[in-house]
């Protein structure tokens, strides 16, 4: 008679849980298992894990930075960011009881190549230079330009955004790679759709956009373009 599936896999537990190996067995073998995962990984892409080296497995257990947690032999997470970043372990368990633990590599969500190339430490609607940068804790990055403008991106997780790519969005943030820009002249304006990236470059933190469309209350249909490079 085959055995329910459900209880099969309680079966196989309980032989891990107590050391003991089906009637007959051996000793489990001596595996050196390999878990992977796709390199390299951009900001929004797809990171596909795998192990590889233990046969006849019927239980996996993979967990790692951001609460990960999946039973799935071949788990995916899809729009990678920095969140993600770290290694990651599974735990293998075979029919026979015999069970492994593996750990990746450590994970980096790699630079994506930028459609612009403002210089370090600009923005504002003429590439103005920007001053007094700053990290709140309150999850915003401030900082003024040589003529006083205002500039300010908001973002969801506190302080320092990780690496990734962050989509532009209303004032409510729902996710945490939502993020909300305006900019103070003499009027306030607001990014109205596109993306920022965030990434890392010779040991510092960069935050960077390009060509965002900005529109002002006070200036019914008008649409202004505008780029920036922030270092932190």
């Amino acid at each position: 008679m085959r055995i329910p599936y459900i209880n099969y896999l309680f079966v196989t537990l309980a032989l891990i849980a107590t050391g003991c190996k089906s009637e007959g067995e051996k000793a489990c073998p001596d595996l050196k298992p390999v878990a992977t995962f796709n390199s390299p990984v951009l900001p929004g892409e797809t990171i596909k894990f795998s192990v590889s080296g233990v046969d006849d497995a019927v239980y996996y257990h993979w967990y790692g930075p951001d609460n990960f947690s999946s039973h799935e032999a071949s788990p995916e997470i899809y729009n990678a960011n920095g969140f993600h970043s770290g290694r990651y372990s599974v735990d293998i368990a075979t029919k026979y009881g015999c069970h492994y633990t593996v750990q990746t590599d450590s994970l980096a969500i790699e630079n994506i190549k930028m459609e612009c190339e403002p210089q370090d430490n600009t923005g504002g609607f003429n590439q103005r230079p920007l001053r007094n940068i700053t990290v709140t804790r309150q999850t915003e990055i401030h900082a003024t330009t040589d003529i006083g403008d205002e500039l300010k991106l908001y973002f969801k997780t506190p302080g320092t955004p990780p690496p990734g790519i962050y989509h532009v969005s209303g004032s409510e943030l729902s996710a945490r790679n939502d993020v909300h820009i305006t900019f103070l002249t003499s009027s306030m304006w607001s990014a109205q759709s596109g993306d920022v990236y965030v990434f890392l470059e010779n040991g510092k933190t960069v935050v960077q956009y390009c060509n965002l469309g900005f529109t002002s209350s006070s200036h019914y249909g008008t649409v202004l373009k505008s780029s920036a490079r922030i270092l932190l």
